[in-house]
């Protein structure tokens, strides 16, 4: 459930969504940390989907090897993220995966905070459309589990996440979990969040405070887990660097 107005552009209340003046801090870590626990939404085809930042990664500009933007490099794709911040950057990663970033700092200053992972608030039937994937009570009459979760499992001939010898109801961790049994959650991981939400390259440049892409105030993160980024073995030393930002919150665990 999603306390308050669930999106500027179906209430009048416009106090949870966040200022463009949020996105021109000049410290690009801070801001990822920032991010965590935020409601980034997409209204996408009509379709109004969302959820709560869970994972960010930083990227400090010219003088991180990580960066696209790293020694001061300007090509057409990287070009938008010398904009001041508060706009998408989208690109196409192998040709495959759309991945988000928000443009931080001010003009000329090229940081950007890699979306990786969020926890599902709104519209998650149709990120399930959109991901190829189908819920456990998808199909004529499809309910939203709320009782009798196991048993529509074992009606469905499905096990839980944590079925067996032993078995728990995930509460804490379940991100945890499905990594450990294999299993990727329906919006972990870049590519599967914009897929998710529908963001395509049609989304790069835009602001963060337009009808189709936007960032709301979420809920307070208690805990931050902070690790090397992802992928970015050609970045030397600077791979090494804890620009991973993994963040825990009690919404998260419901």
């Amino acid at each position: 459930m999603v306390h308050g107005c669930p999106s500027i552009h179906t209430c009048k209340e416009i106090t949870r969504l966040l200022p463009i003046a949020f996105y021109q801090d000049p410290d690009v870590l801070h801001l990822a940390k920032s991010l965590l626990g935020k409601l980034l939404l997409t209204r996408i085809d009509g379709h109004l989907t969302g959820g709560y930042i869970t994972e960010t990664e930083g990227y400090a500009g010219i003088g991180d090897r990580a960066s696209h933007a790293y020694n001061n490099r300007r090509t057409e794709r990287t070009e938008v993220m010398y904009r001041a911040g508060g706009i998408a950057y989208v690109y196409l990663c192998y040709g495959i995966h759309h991945l988000l970033n928000v443009v931080t700092g001010p003009e000329e200053t090229p940081h950007a905070v890699l979306i990786r992972a969020l926890k599902p608030a709104i519209g998650e039937d149709i990120m399930f459309q959109r991901r190829g994937k189908k819920p456990l009570t998808h199909g004529p009459g499809a309910l939203k589990p709320a009782i009798g979760e196991d048993i529509m499992f074992q009606t469905r001939g499905k096990k839980p996440l944590t079925h067996g010898p032993g078995a728990l109801k995930p509460a804490i961790g379940e991100d945890i979990m499905f990594q450990t049994r294999g299993k990727k959650p329906l919006t972990h991981g870049p590519g599967a969040l914009t897929q998710a939400l529908g963001i395509t390259l049609k989304q790069n440049g835009q602001s963060l405070n337009s009808s189709a892409i936007w960032i709301e105030e979420g809920v307070r993160i208690t805990s931050i887990v902070e690790t090397a980024r992802i992928g970015v073995d050609y970045a030397g030393d600077d791979a090494l660097l804890p620009y991973r930002f993994i963040g825990e919150c009690a919404i998260f665990k419901l």
